[in-house]
């Protein structure tokens, strides 16, 4: 079995996902009844932040200012389609997600792959507290810097 490692939503990813709901109920275009541009520009900022989530920082560091602002907007375009109300359902799972009292019902031999230096999951608090949690766990853990991909394509 290949697992995700967020089995929970750690106080980082809340405090990001709690300021993301913030921002789209303060907007007075979201209670409105029709879908105006007020809630594209909403999202396309949510969508940049987003991205900042999206590389380690090391892999940032790497890329340009021209090409942090292409990726940025390729990763902002892609997302342009979702809609806020969904991703406003999404985001508030995400703020009370928690499924740490039932990995101990796991019993296929796991896999949880996790980058050293990954912003919003980390090793510290995604994977190995699972150690103690699942049987058959392996983790492995890889540079990031070495697979920044955009499009399918290779960047780094």
């Amino acid at each position: 079995m290949v697992g995700n490692s967020s089995y929970k939503t750690n106080n980082y990813r809340y405090i990001t996902s709690k300021a993301l709901d913030n921002l789209i109920v303060s907007s007075d275009a979201y209670s409105d009844e029709n879908y105006s541009e007020q809630l594209s520009q909403l999202m396309f900022s949510i969508n940049s932040l987003i991205y900042s989530q999206y590389f380690s920082k090391r892999s940032f560091e790497n890329f340009t200012r021209e090409e942090l602002d292409l990726y940025m907007d390729t990763f902002v375009e892609e997302s342009s389609n979702v809609d806020i109300y969904d991703f406003k359902y999404r985001n508030n799972a995400v703020l009370n997600y928690n499924l740490e009292d039932k990995l101990s019902n796991i019993k296929a031999k796991t896999l949880v792959a996790i980058s050293s230096d990954d912003i919003y999951y980390t090793p510290e608090f995604d994977a190995y507290p699972l150690k103690d949690k699942i049987e058959n766990l392996e983790i492995y853990i890889f540079d990031a810097q070495d697979f920044v991909y955009l499009n399918s394509e290779r960047i780094l």
